[in-house]
């Protein structure tokens, strides 16, 4: 594929941007460089199309912003205004349906606003504690700082809020790094023990809200925490977040001075009730875990197949799911992600089913996926991978 003007633009961006873009996981470092494209011009459904105008189904979901695809949304919506609008109160009255926990909301623009106002806000309540907080999972740059509790580990849980005393404990309900731990009696006992201490619990639910449940795991259990946070899917790729949680709680804001002139803007609070909407009325959610289900089992069969499994895996469940490479096997992994660009699938760590993805586009990646595993599964029979790599990846940049 051509990527000249890929490359051109890249060029440009280094000279006035530091690290080329404002958001890390966009980086063309995490990319195979030289064959995947430095920049997108549009999307239409569950395609992303980059500015030398070639086709990529997308499996990024805009880090997984986008639920129902690209293109579909509102159309006519008026750019801020000095005033907050009617649709900002009725998608409050909305979340407040849907979602177990939400009694009161507070918008924001982007997760790491609703995760830092919910810290703000507990540390304000049990001032007279400490301003100590545990976390579980990524919250956003803003919350970095805070004393890391392990998932699964009560025991574990309970030592550290008896040694620090936090104002709250704030966790991705469902662990990123291994979701197969995720266990709604797990969630509960957290609960409990947060009962026990007056620890607030916090659940982040930007990755798995509106996702895996129109109120994420909130919504797919019955574990209620005080406080919630959402967004990305929530909106389809519009930057809004919420705060939302119990009355008693979150009444305390209204003597805060947490705010922001673009907290209520209207176009991306009319494409949140847009997004609902469909939700509610296409069966969305039955969707996603029917397609990602799908995609998943047939994803572990070929590595089976294939006799992949000694060196990757696939994690996750259901609407989200990541290959997962044995840190030795990095140049294999590599080569793999550069041959599934070559042939037009665009992988960003993770699978995030989109309501655009039709069995056509899960075809055509699993056949892409056997082709490029064939690619790989050869050059490590010759010992030639490392002389079939055409592109490279930033590792410091790559998760693991």
């Amino acid at each position: 594929m051509n990527i000249t003007k890929s490359q051109a633009l890249l060029k440009r961006a280094n000279k006035v941007i530091p690290g080329q873009t404002n958001t890390i996981s966009k980086r063309y470092g995490r990319l195979p460089q030289g064959v995947a494209p430095a920049y997108l011009s549009h999307g239409t459904g569950c395609s992303v199309y980059d500015v030398d105008d070639n086709e990529y189904i997308d499996w990024s979901a805009s880090l997984g912003a986008v639920v129902l695809g690209y293109g579909l949304g509102p159309e006519g919506i008026n750019p801020i205004l000095p005033l907050p609008e009617a649709n900002e109160v009725e998608l409050a009255e909305k979340l407040v349906d849907i979602i177990p926990c939400a009694e009161m909301v507070r918008f924001f623009k982007t997760g790491s606003d609703a995760c830092i106002a919910a810290v703000r806000l507990a540390q304000r309540i049990n001032y007279n504690r400490s301003l100590n907080f545990l976390t579980t999972g990524y919250h956003g740059w803003t919350l970095e700082g805070g004393d890391e509790a392990p998932y699964g580990n009560l025991s574990k849980l309970e030592e550290f809020i008896k040694a620090f005393n936090p104002c709250c404990y704030i966790l991705e309900p469902m662990d990123r790094s291994c979701p197969e731990k995720y266990s709604e009696r797990y969630l509960f006992e957290v609960k409990a023990l947060c009962k026990k201490y007056n620890v607030i619990l916090i659940f982040d639910e930007i990755l798995t809200g509106f996702r895996y449940s129109l109120g994420g795991i909130d919504g797919y259990q019955k574990v209620i925490p005080d406080l919630a946070c959402y967004g990305k899917a929530m909106s389809n790729g519009y930057p809004l977040s919420a705060l939302v949680g119990k009355r008693e709680i979150m009444e305390n804001l209204k003597d805060m001075k947490i705010s922001g002139t673009y907290y209520s803007e209207a176009l991306p609070i009319e494409s949140a009730l847009y997004t609902i909407n469909v939700m509610e009325q296409e069966n969305v959610m039955g969707y996603l875990w029917e397609k990602g289900e799908y995609l998943n089992k047939q994803i572990k069969s070929l590595i089976f197949s294939q006799k992949f499994n000694k060196i990757v895996n696939l994690k996750g469940f259901g609407p989200w799911s990541s290959f997962v490479w044995s840190e030795d096997h990095w140049d294999a992994e590599q080569l793999f992600l550069q041959e599934i660009f070559k042939r037009g699938i665009f992988y960003n760590r993770d699978h995030f089913i989109m309501f655009s993805h039709e069995d056509e586009d899960i075809e055509r990646t699993l056949d892409v996926y056997h082709d490029a595993f064939d690619v790989v599964k050869e050059a490590m029979e010759r010992d030639t991978v490392k002389e079939k790599l055409v592109s490279k990846v930033d590792r410091k940049l790559y998760p693991k």
